[in-house]
């Protein structure tokens, strides 16, 4: 008898504690999937689970446009613009890859309300040391229910607990998937030290040949499917190379070679064509200007369009969409690129380096930071 009752009390604590559990997450909601709106608190979590909160957003919005890409793209175009037919939503995650990338896409196309994909490239998308960042990202994708079942998972609890204690005030991603500019660079005791740490790590031991280095799978391939998934379903692709600073595409050189950059793009508007033909919407923004060459202040001074090296500001995204949607009208910001004018356009590339850096003086800074760090 004393058996039963303990067997039921136990029970009735478990079941209590699992309901609880249940309950607080959904209230506290810690990365923002359940939309309930109890408490009016920051999801300061809802960055660690952003392939997450994507994947589920992505599923439920039923978009016309979406934006596609890495960190660089998060931060700097906001779905907002007029650019983009709305309902526009940005899909874009931090060390995207073409892989995972690939499957927002295929979810995307799924209630077939799809119209428009803004796809920002990224050469560490297509070498990258892993595939995919989540060992079951796939899950995120094939289980409609999953965003439930995080509901009675433990981790979530903590991350419950963590939001509530957390006094932030900086809602860092809007939920049209924007991620807004959260890293004061005015207090920065030395800007030009803080583009040169991250040069001196972003292209480290990155791998070439467009295969992902843990499987070994070929990431061409994945790009592949995706313009034969806009092909398929009729939308309208509008793919372009970010302006990122300058000096990245050094340490580019640095750690790998100046010419794989040049040969990716090729292979990216020849294979885009191959596939889609030459009415591809193709736009080269990296390239050398007054934008992509923003002076590095000096002190604690912040910069107009960029965050650090490879990140721009929304300021830098928001003149790409006025160009692309003929509002603003600088000719020197970018170049379409088409199979005629790729070769020509390279060579430019290649030719304006000379005039904007010293490689050999950059490499001489590069090998001495490294060697003090």
């Amino acid at each position: 008898m004393l058996l039963k009752k303990w067997i039921r009390n136990w029970f009735l604590i478990v079941l209590f504690s699992i309901m609880f559990i249940g309950v607080f997450n959904y209230t506290v909601d810690p990365y923002d999937i359940y939309d309930n709106k109890l408490l009016k608190i920051y999801k300061t979590k809802k960055h660690d689970k952003i392939r997450l909160v994507k994947a589920i957003e992505v599923r439920e919005k039923n978009i016309k446009t979406i934006v596609l890409g890495t960190s660089r793209a998060t931060y700097g175009y906001n779905p907002e613009h007029k650019y983009f037919e709305q309902p526009a939503y940005n899909a874009a995650i931090p060390g995207g890859t073409m892989y995972e990338n690939l499957l927002y896409l295929k979810e995307s196309v799924k209630d077939n309300t799809l119209k428009n994909v803004f796809l920002v490239l990224d050469y560490r998308m297509f070498n990258s040391r892993k595939q995919k960042r989540i060992s079951d990202f796939e899950s995120y994708f094939y289980d409609k229910y999953l965003k439930y079942k995080y509901l009675l998972s433990y981790s979530q609890f903590k991350d419950s607990l963590s939001t509530l204690k957390k006094k932030d005030n900086i809602k860092i991603y809007l939920k049209n998937g924007f991620r807004q500019e959260n890293i004061s660079t005015s207090k920065r005791e030395n800007q030009y030290e803080f583009m040169l740490d991250d040069e001196s790590t972003y292209y480290k031991n990155t791998p070439v040949n467009y295969l992902y280095k843990d499987t070994q799978n070929s990431s061409m391939n994945d790009f592949s499917e995706l313009l034969d998934i806009v092909g398929r379903h009729n939308l309208k692709l509008t793919i372009i190379f970010g302006p990122s600073h300058i000096r990245l595409w050094e340490s580019l050189d640095y750690y790998l070679d100046y010419s794989l950059w040049l040969k990716w793009k090729k292979d990216i508007v020849l294979k885009t064509n191959d596939i889609l033909g030459k009415n591809s919407l193709i736009y080269d923004f990296s390239i050398y200007n007054k934008y992509t060459n923003e002076e590095i202040p000096i002190g604690n001074k912040e910069m107009k369009y960029f965050i650090d090296t490879n990140h721009y500001k929304e300021s830098l995204g928001k003149l790409v969409l006025d160009y692309l949607n003929n509002d603003f009208n600088e000719e020197s910001l970018a170049v379409r690129l088409t199979p005629d004018n790729i070769d020509l356009h390279l060579e430019k590339l290649s030719q304006d380096r000379l005039k904007y850096i010293d490689v050999a003086n950059y490499k001489k800074i590069m090998d001495k930071y490294i060697n003090n760090k």
